[in-house]
């Protein structure tokens, strides 16, 4: 019958060291992957690519103060209301494509916008006073369409979209209502959360990743925005498996604006909205914009 090998209690003492040595290297090595990840991200050009021009629409855009150009796709309202539409991180114009299609077919009009460092458009990817610009800017030009009533324009924003058109309607009374999908309360809870981790805290390293990149974090807070805001129709959508956004921060966004309406949808996570055509998802942006800017408000 053999017998189990004899060790010393050095070689007991080297085998830990051994195994807090390679377990030091992985968390290491995963805080530079997560550092690298953010900078990158909030740092480069996003999603570069040349878009064809969905059927019925235009390719249209405008420049900003430092002469970046921004692009945007247009479809003209046939009912005198107007949704504009800002995607998340990485994405571009393309991301809310079927929620425009869909409510197109009710007569919104829809103008489609790549932010500035993503799609087509020129600038940094960074989330900084550029996106409230292009934002405003996108506004004048929906304004100045012949068949847009200018007091019905809503605005359509997913996940990081959601912070940059929630401090643009926090001043410019030009937006009449707003959904937020995927909204966060600001990015650095939002970045403890999605890095969490039982085997060492990602979070750190995402910070640094995005400080680096020029996130300004002093300013990302949508929680403020909502709060400090005007009045204005709000409807929230959540799903209750997202793993980036904990289904606490929508609703402490619903609290912070009066009259908010949240809806969260079971068994869905941060992106699978329209992709798995959610039960229930499509009536809920139809019955809110229905409510908000459909028929003009006496």
């Amino acid at each position: 019958m053999s017998e189990f090998p004899q060790f010393t209690k050095a070689q007991y003492l080297g085998a830990l060291l051994t195994i807090v040595c390679v377990a030091g290297i992985l968390l290491v090595y995963r805080g530079q992957q997560i550092f690298l990840g953010q900078w990158h991200v909030f740092s480069t050009q996003q999603s570069v690519v040349r878009l064809a021009t969905p059927m019925g629409m235009t390719d249209v855009g405008w420049r900003l103060k430092d002469g970046s150009a921004q692009k945007a796709w247009y479809l003209p309202s046939t009912n005198g209301a107007i949704i504009l539409y800002l995607h998340g991180s990485p994405g571009n114009r393309s991301s809310l494509l079927d929620e425009a299609l869909h409510l197109a077919k009710l007569g919104y009009g829809a103008l489609l916008l790549d932010l500035p460092g993503h799609g087509d458009s020129d600038g940094v990817p960074n989330w900084d006073d550029h996106f409230q610009e292009s934002v405003a800017k996108a506004l004048d030009y929906v304004v100045a369409q012949p068949e847009t009533d200018p007091g019905r324009i809503g605005a359509f924003a997913y996940s990081m979209g959601t912070l940059t058109i929630s401090k643009v309607a926090e001043k410019d009374d030009r937006i009449a209502a707003i959904v937020l999908l995927a909204p966060f309360t600001n990015l650095k809870d939002q970045l403890k959360y999605q890095f969490r981790s039982r085997f060492g805290d990602g979070f750190w390293y995402a910070y640094a990743g995005a400080l680096l990149g020029g996130v300004p974090f002093e300013k990302m807070n949508t929680l403020k925005a909502l709060s400090n805001g005007r009045p204005l129709p709000l409807l929230i959508i959540a799903g209750d498996e997202d793993t980036a956004i904990p289904l606490e921060m929508p609703y402490r966004l619903q609290k912070a604006k009066q009259g908010a309406r949240i809806w969260v949808a079971e068994g869905v996570g941060h992106i699978e909205f329209s992709i798995l055509t959610v039960d229930g998802y499509f009536e809920e942006l139809r019955s809110f914009f229905g409510a908000t800017i459909a028929e003009k408000q006496l």
